[in-house]
C-alpha cells in the first residue's frame, strides 16, 4: 500500500510508510524503533533526544522525519502540543515541497 500525501494541492507525493505514535517515553534509547533508526543513521543525542536538522529530518538525506517529543530540541516547549504539531508539519511539508520542485527541474 502507498499513501498519497497532498502537501499543496499541486502534485501529491506517494510514500510507503507514515508512522504516527504517541506515548510518554521520550528517550529514544528506550524505543526499539528509535534505537534501530539511530543505529542506521547515527546522530548526536542531547538528554536522550536526537539533534535533528532544522526541517526535522533525522539526519541529512535520511528521509526520516519526526515530530512531537522526539523533536523537542528543534520545536522547543511547544513540541508536545497542537502548536508544535502545526509547526513541525509546516517544516516537514516545506522541505518535501522543496524536494519535489527540485525533481521537476
Amino acid at each position: 500500500m502507498r499513501w498519497k500525501c497532498d502537501l499543496s494541492h499541486e502534485n501529491p507525493i506517494f510514500v510507503d510508510k507514515i508512522w504516527l505514535a504517541t506515548g510518554a517515553d521520550v528517550g529514544i534509547d528506550e524505543s526499539q524503533l528509535m534505537s534501530s533508526i539511530l543505529q542506521m543513521h547515527p546522530v548526536k543525542l542531547v538528554a536522550g533526544l536526537p539533534t535533528l536538522t532544522e526541517d526535522l529530518e533525522w539526519a541529512t538525506n535520511s528521509n526520516i522525519y519526526v515530530m512531537g517529543a522526539i523533536a523537542a530540541l528543534q520545536l522547543g516547549p511547544d513540541a508536545l502540543n497542537i502548536a508544535g504539531a502545526r509547526s513541525g508539519a509546516s517544516r516537514i511539508a516545506h522541505k518535501l515541497k522543496k524536494e519535489m520542485d527540485i525533481r521537476k527541474t
